[in-house]
């Protein structure tokens, strides 16, 4: 026999062996749902064998402790309203969590993991939320009476911790702010453990860790724009690079963070409505955009120092007076007779168009400089 005549009598043999084994148990219902929203590692561990149960919603609130709290981070549900209106600036989130809400309504097939515990911030709570945070905020957005939920053993804070970065790895909204922060938290609730441990808990490498922890380098509020525009650490690289090695300070940082928000915005917009399963940040900001905006912050503050021509003061001074003075006239040009509203309109003309050509000038600079960025 030869070999390749013992290799094809071999294969037959364990197709044979497979035919006759039973087959592998396969989740179903409940189980199956359990497994893929909550995670297989947790179900397993915490929630083997606990039925999934209604609570109230005013029983069930988040951990609010800043160790322990959700990477996410998400506003809490009254936050969300200015005077009993939404707050437009948080729009897309709160689109996004109502229609979450309203699917709910439909259907739990989604039951969120607590713990007893009690909160300062919901007195009648008996329940944290160990997964599931933002399920919780839309059932609360929506007004749900009850929301699904299975109740395990409180975990230790490590284990919290652990939980709900597992948790939230697989969800494609769950930005790198969001894995620096629980990265954080962790060394916080155990800051004697050497990183090498922490790596191989979250399941990172050395490098991936240290571009991770690189965004701490923004100040907190520069955090949380970085967590909603949901921008990942390589994207940002030119950015945080630029402050570490001491390009730009955090003022000219706060500046480049409002000109990404901007375009972010703008370019958001242009994809409202269109189906798409990436999240937001890969479809409206890239690295090039970030590497131009801090060379060109830098290139301001090398030139912020360079004496203006004597003209400059007096056009500008001379600008702000003439934008007054048209702010005021404007609501009483009405009481003018024919004549001197003809002369005025003129006048008019004359001044937009010379500021037509100014701003053709100062937009085809901005474009040469553009291009050698």
């Amino acid at each position: 026999m030869t070999n390749a005549d013992r290799r094809a009598a071999a294969l037959k043999a364990r197709r044979a062996q497979q035919a006759d084994s039973p087959p592998e148990p396969v989740a179903t219902g409940t189980e199956a749902a359990r497994a893929h929203f909550v995670g297989a590692s947790v179900v397993e561990a915490l929630t083997q064998g606990r039925a999934v149960q209604s609570l109230p919603i005013d029983q069930v609130a988040p951990e609010l402790q800043p160790q322990l709290r959700q990477p996410r981070l998400l506003p809490l549900p009254e936050e969300l309203r200015n005077d009993g209106q939404w707050d437009e600036q948080e729009r897309p989130l709160i689109d996004e969590l109502l229609a979450l809400g309203e699917s709910m309504r439909e259907r739990q097939i989604q039951p969120i993991v607590v713990h007893a515990g009690s909160s300062e911030r919901y007195p009648g709570a008996r329940y944290l939320i160990v997964v599931g945070h933002r399920r919780w905020t839309a059932a609360a957005l929506v007004g749900l009476p009850t929301i699904d939920a299975i109740i395990i053993d409180s975990p230790s804070p490590e284990t919290l911790v652990a939980i709900q970065f597992s948790e939230n790895e697989d969800r494609a909204e769950f930005c790198d702010m969001e894995r620096a922060w629980a990265l954080e938290r962790m060394r916080q609730i155990l800051p004697d453990t050497p990183w090498e441990t922490i790596e191989t808990r979250f399941r990172l490498s050395e490098s991936r860790r240290k571009q991770l922890m690189r965004l701490t380098t923004f100040t907190p509020q520069q955090q949380r724009l970085v967590a909603r525009l949901r921008a990942s650490e390589f994207q940002l690289r030119p950015l945080h690079t630029a402050i570490r090695e001491g390009g730009l300070d955090t003022a000219q940082a706060d500046r480049v963070f409002a000109q990404l928000v901007t375009h972010a915005t703008s370019n958001r917009s242009t994809v409202a409505g269109a189906e798409s399963t990436a999240p937001p940040a890969t479809l409206v900001l890239d690295q090039a955009t970030v590497s131009r905006l801090v060379a060109r912050s830098q290139k301001a503050e090398a030139t912020a120092s360079i004496p203006h021509p004597r003209w400059v003061a007096p056009l500008q001074q001379s600008m702000q007076q003439t934008r007054s003075g048209l702010e005021r006239a404007a609501p009483k040009v009405g009481d003018l007779d024919e004549a001197t509203l003809d002369a005025l309109e003129q006048e008019v003309g004359a001044l937009l168009s010379a500021l037509e050509t100014m701003v053709s000038t100062l937009a085809a600079r901005e474009r040469t400089e553009e291009g050698d960025a």
